[in-house]
């Protein structure tokens, strides 16, 4: 909202603008930008209080190990209180859409990327007759003006009819199906032309669920881009059970990260962002979670990774070979803040993948 009037917009960040920036910071949030790492790699320098109640300026240039472990490092190197982000012009973008089969995703994307393509993301039909086949693509190209308005998101009837299919997709192969004609027909919900800042201020309660009897859970696996095409149809063989609780998959592309101590992009990837909701019951997380684990072997296996942040489905193994710095990230770690100040539940699930000797108290 304060760079919006400027003429100015964030380069890199998550679809929803709900999350803090030292949240989005600490889990090095990605987006839906072409051609781009994290949003580490827009960071030029961060303000920190460390464990001994110091503050401390961290840029590639000083305090450069703090600095690499704070980005995607998940609050457990100090507070982030100031942070100097690299910003771009907040331009008007047009949409574009083209439908494409999986196996052509790859060669269309890059085609796409010869335009001056700002925004761009892809979402695979979860719709029974082409569920992981078929992929809406869909880009946003500069019209060369520069919107200086205050970004605002205005929930209009197109929002609320949207969420009620989206909703209504829910264990229904008829109402995939219809969402799967509509967003074809039309573009997806966000078609027509906006400002940059306009696109990135969606809230997640536009999607969001609000049955007290059910829960959303959020999956992100990395896979490399020349490997995509060889991942899908297994992938597809190895979810198609899931699919009546699988709402969402959408593909983002995320450049290698080379500005933090713990990478999930360690490579240019695709990545795959699964939304599922289920019912608030332990047997059908134990399901969700042993075909979420086979999911991660299955990326392991063609050189892919997989999101910490989201649930917390991988064992020591699965972490070990995603994060193979996760050993040294440890370590540093605790030699910055030996009496473990900035711990967490998160902290320890990591501590349980390392050969560290410390004991949750």
């Amino acid at each position: 909202r304060y760079l919006a009037p400027l003429g100015l917009s964030v380069e890199v960040m998550q679809s929803n603008a709900d999350f803090s920036i030292g949240g989005t910071l600490s889990v090095n949030a990605h987006g839906w930008q072409p051609n781009r790492p994290p949003v580490s790699s827009t960071v030029e320098m961060l303000s920190l209080i460390d464990a001994n109640g110091e503050v401390l300026l961290c840029s590639r240039a000083k305090n450069e190990e703090l600095f690499k472990h704070v980005l995607g490092g998940y609050g457990l190197m100090g507070i982030i209180i100031e942070v100097w982000i690299r910003p771009v012009p907040n331009e008007i973008l047009r949409s574009s859409h083209t439908i494409v089969e999986c196996q052509n995703f790859s060669s269309e994307w890059n085609r796409m990327k010869e335009g001056p393509v700002r925004l761009a993301y892809a979402r695979l039909s979860v719709a029974p007759s082409t569920f992981f086949k078929q992929v809406l693509l869909s880009s946003y190209q500069t019209t060369g003006e520069i919107s200086n308005q205050a970004a605002q998101y205005e929930i209009t009837s197109k929002t609320s009819l949207a969420r009620a299919i989206f909703r209504a997709s829910l264990n229904s192969d008829r109402g995939k199906s219809f969402r799967q004609w509509m967003e074809n027909l039309i573009g997806g919900e966000a078609g027509g032309v906006h400002s940059r800042a306009n696109l990135l201020i969606e809230p997640v309660r536009i999607f969001t669920n609000n049955d007290s009897d059910k829960t959303d859970i959020l999956v992100e696996i990395f896979i490399p881009q020349e490997k995509f095409s060889d991942f899908m149809p297994l992938a597809r063989e190895l979810m198609i059970n899931q699919s009546s609780s699988l709402l969402n998959v959408t593909i983002r592309e995320i450049c290698r990260d080379s500005d933090t101590a713990l990478p999930y992009a360690t490579q240019d990837m695709f990545g795959l962002v699964m939304l599922f909701t289920i019912d608030r019951r332990k047997e059908a997380e134990e399901i969700l979670h042993l075909k979420i684990s086979t999911l991660i072997d299955l990326a392991l296996k063609y050189g892919g990774t997989f999101y910490l942040p989201y649930r917390n489905y991988a064992n020591s193994e699965q972490i070990k070979k995603a994060y193979p710095t996760l050993e040294n990230f440890i370590s540093t770690k605790q030699q910055h803040d030996p009496s473990e100040t900035f711990v967490s539940d998160f902290y320890y699930y990591l501590l349980q993948s390392t050969d560290q000797k410390n004991v949750r108290p």
